[in-house]
């Protein structure tokens, strides 16, 4: 097999298992892991509004 092939078929088998991705679980892991890391850290609530404000411009 040609590289060009081996690429096209690694191309499609990320395209397949992208899709198999749930996105909103995903959301869901990240933000039981920021409060974590918040609770870690001992922020206060204007330390968490702070962080997460800066993180929404991103």
């Amino acid at each position: 097999m040609k590289r060009i092939e081996l690429a096209e078929e690694e191309v499609k088998y990320l395209g397949e298992f992208t899709k198999k991705i749930n996105y909103s679980r995903v959301a869901e892991r990240e933000k039981e892991i920021n409060e974590l890391v918040y609770k870690l850290y001992r922020l206060t609530e204007e330390d968490v509004n702070v962080v997460e404000d800066f993180m929404r411009r991103f």
